[in-house]
């Protein structure tokens, strides 16, 4: 009987440290000051930044590790009116900003560009391999300004060319076998296509919205200014403060209608491609009304 009840023990003992092994979660990676050291990163330069992702990293305690962190540089063009671009010797401050969304799982050797996609350039990510060495087949796009990702396309990889090589050309992503001679195995993906099935074309829809009511609200406020008549105030103060605010108004229309144009072209290139893809017609109207009343 004590036998037994030793043998019992045992076997308890056995699946309880079985189970706490089964149970042992991934702790999380140890603090990364950017830009640090990393083999396999992507980088992509945009409105004096470098952006930097992922990669097999060196974080703060010596540890190298693959990261899904991401550090902007921000260069300090100091060089006066002439200034023609970078130069070796500039300043460049770096932070790694705190991201929100489909965050990528952390890779090496992928694929970073940029994509104009009419409202806004955006920063695009493209497979790699993880840590164990598996294969990625998956697209991120980041929003620069929010610094938002979105999952645009995620697959099990099952399909995808031994050693894959990918590029982008005109907005499709071309994808061959790095080790073999021959191109029999290309896989192409249509960007246009992907974009349809994800989150992108919402909220790409909305952003188009937000900044035609932002220009709406912009010329109502402006042609209620110009409307003032100074003469109808009722002391000279007060027709003081009216002609300067009417002077105001007619000094930031000059000097912001050379960039409210360029955001009206914009505007409307992207709802003619999105129109390609989506009902559009309200945001047509609206980019009408709105120009219309540019024009007047």
């Amino acid at each position: 009987a004590a036998e037994g009840e030793e043998a019992e023990e045992k076997k308890q003992k056995k699946e309880g440290e079985e189970g706490e092994e089964e149970e042992e979660v991934e702790l999380p990676p140890p603090p990364l000051t950017g830009p640090a050291c990393r083999l396999g990163a992507g980088t992509a330069f945009m409105d004096n930044k470098v952006f930097l992702f992922g990669g097999d990293a060196t974080h703060d305690d010596g540890q190298n590790l693959f990261t899904n962190i991401l550090s902007v540089g921000t260069i300090a063009l100091e060089k006066g009116a002439n200034a023609k671009g970078i130069e070796k010797g500039d300043d460049i401050t770096w932070m790694n900003p705190e991201v929100t969304g489909d965050i990528p799982p952390a890779r090496s050797d992928f694929l970073m560009t940029i994509m104009d996609f009419g409202v806004q350039k955006m920063i695009v990510v493209y497979g790699g391999f993880d840590k164990h060495g598996n294969v990625l087949d998956d697209m991120y796009c980041l929003d620069t300004e929010k610094f938002e990702w979105t999952c645009m396309y995620a697959s099990d990889a099952s399909t995808m060319p031994p050693l894959p090589i990918s590029a982008f050309v005109q907005k499709r992503l071309f994808t061959i076998s790095g080790s073999r001679s021959t191109y029999d195995d290309v896989r192409v993906l249509d960007f246009g296509k992907i974009s349809e099935q994800s989150q992108f074309v919402p909220k790409m829809i909305l952003r188009v919205t937000e900044e035609l009511d932002k220009l709406q609200a912009f010329e109502a406020e402006a042609l209620s200014d110009l409307g003032i008549n100074p003469n109808d105030g009722d002391t000279e103060d007060r027709q003081r403060e009216m002609l300067l605010q009417v002077n105001s108004c007619i000094y930031k229309f000059k000097n912001e209608s050379e960039s409210i144009e360029l955001q009206l072209d914009v505007l409307r290139d992207a709802i003619g491609l999105l129109k390609q893809t989506s009902n559009m017609e309200k945001s047509e109207n609206q980019m009408s009304e709105v120009a219309e009343q540019w024009t007047e």
